[in-house]
């Protein structure tokens, strides 16, 4: 089930997690906010959150699992090593549940959707916001054109000179740089930490910098802590920097 949510912007992090906890505890389920984006029941996931900020507004959703096929869930998801050594774990499998396991006489899934959306609608002084036929056909255009793509979905890595990764405890980050004779040309960064707003302004101002991890600490520096927090969550200015280094 996925469930999303537009409010004016509040720079807290777990903010919808916890709505979405707060919902599940008046459900007899002793689920809580856990890590930087999770809902953890019994120990294991239940809920992943998300979310990007524009105007002024945040747009937060999230997935629960409800009665998911855990097998399939396993097959089509790709977690990364790093993380699964980090937190020691198996598989994806091993960390995941389904929410309707810890309900006694559980609803079927239609029945758990319509509480959820009785609960958000009359705890948290929220309204539905249905599209119309013009934003479905958008919305339709942008998927067919985009994300549903075959070069979208098969694309390959942008071009670069030099790569590096690193996990964090703000989450993994990855960079992309094009450089030459000790400049960066261009560079494109990646990850799952928890950044609210698009890199682009700061990987293009990270363009014509030399090739160097005080450089680019620098470069951080300049912006603010607002800024930076909405760019890469709680991953730190020189945790990012030691990315550029051979």
């Amino acid at each position: 089930m996925q469930v999303s949510l537009i409010e004016p912007y509040k720079n807290d992090k777990k903010n919808f997690s916890e709505k979405i906890a707060k919902a599940l505890n008046n459900f007899g389920i002793e689920a809580k906010a856990e890590g930087r984006n999770d809902v953890v029941a019994c120990g294991a996931k239940i809920c992943g959150t998300a979310c990007f900020v524009r105007g002024g507004w945040s747009c937060s959703h999230g997935s629960l699992l409800y009665d998911t096929d855990l097998d399939k869930l396993e097959r089509v998801l790709t977690a990364d090593d790093e993380k699964l050594k980090t937190k020691a774990l198996r598989s994806i499998k091993s960390r995941v549940k389904n929410i309707k396991a810890l309900i006694k006489n559980a609803p079927e899934t239609e029945g758990f959707i319509n509480y959820i959306n009785e609960f958000m609608l009359n705890n948290l002084c929220a309204r539905f916001l249905p599209f119309d036929e013009f934003e479905l056909d958008k919305i339709n255009k942008i998927y067919f054109e985009r994300y549903g793509a075959k070069k979208y979905l098969t694309e390959s890595e942008p071009p670069y000179t030099f790569k590096n990764s690193r996990r964090f405890g703000g989450g993994k980050v990855e960079i992309f740089a094009d450089v030459k004779a000790g400049t960066i040309f261009s560079c494109k960064i990646f990850g799952d930490f928890l950044g609210t707003i698009p890199l682009t302004v700061f990987e293009n101002a990270l363009a014509g910098l030399p090739f160097a991890p005080q450089n680019i600490l620098c470069a951080a520096n300049v912006i603010d802590e607002i800024t930076w927090s909405n760019y890469f969550g709680s991953v730190k200015r020189e945790e990012f920097s030691s990315l550029f280094s051979n």
